[in-house]
């Protein structure tokens, strides 16, 4: 006879039903020796690798720069623009409207009614602006090369923890489930080492703009 399941907790192994049995329960179920909390943590832990060695946080995010534009037309930001959400002259106070500039590849912002070094009276001193840029920085879609560089780090970091599980037994009226690292893993952990450092070295990096 089947019973009604209320709540299953994976990570403590806690089946509930929503009335109590009458007598002797079986269950089938599917088990990992990670945890889904353990793999998103994981997850989370790759991406974070991935931020520290690259300069770049890849997610949307509100960015705000302050720039001093001695000479051109061009700000360079430091992080990949998504849009521009407000730029403004600092001298004058004004915003300028979206008309006023375009965005260009590789985080460049490069303005139409504003070009600094020109030499103009009475002082005949060169022009200098300053710009306070807010804007949306990242990716709308993170790239393909860190999706990948994500899982082969998460990947390996998972089966590193299998590795160094020994042995797992639990006993359940003398059922007993004993879990051993193969040589297979060993080497898949080779192998994954290795694209891991391919993988990485073909990450974009953050670089200083003057």
């Amino acid at each position: 006879e089947g019973y009604e399941v209320e709540s299953v907790d994976a990570d403590r192994g806690i089946i509930t039903f929503t009335s109590a049995p009458s007598g002797y329960v079986t269950a089938d179920y599917y088990w990992h020796p990670i945890s889904d909390a353990e793999i998103q943590l994981a997850i989370a832990a790759a991406e974070l690798e991935i931020k520290a060695l690259t300069g770049i946080n890849y997610e949307p995010h509100t960015a705000i720069e302050h720039h001093r534009l001695y000479y051109g037309d061009q700000l360079y930001m430091s992080e990949p623009i998504i849009s521009i959400i407000s730029i403004i002259d600092k001298g004058s106070g004004r915003t300028l409207s979206s008309s006023e500039y375009e965005l260009l590849p590789n985080g460049i912002v490069k303005l139409k009614t504003y070009y600094a070094g020109r030499v103009t009276s009475p002082w005949f001193l060169p022009s200098i602006y300053s710009f306070e840029v807010t804007y949306q920085a990242g990716y709308s879609e993170i790239p393909a090369t860190v999706r990948h560089a994500t899982l082969l780090i998460a990947t390996y970091n998972i089966l590193l923890r299998i590795a160094r599980q020994i042995s797992f037994s639990e006993d359940y009226s003398g059922i007993s489930a004993t879990f051993k690292s193969p040589e297979e893993l060993n080497s898949r952990m080779e192998m994954l080492a290795k694209e891991i450092e391919r993988v990485k070295a073909s990450l974009p990096r953050r670089v200083a703009k003057a």
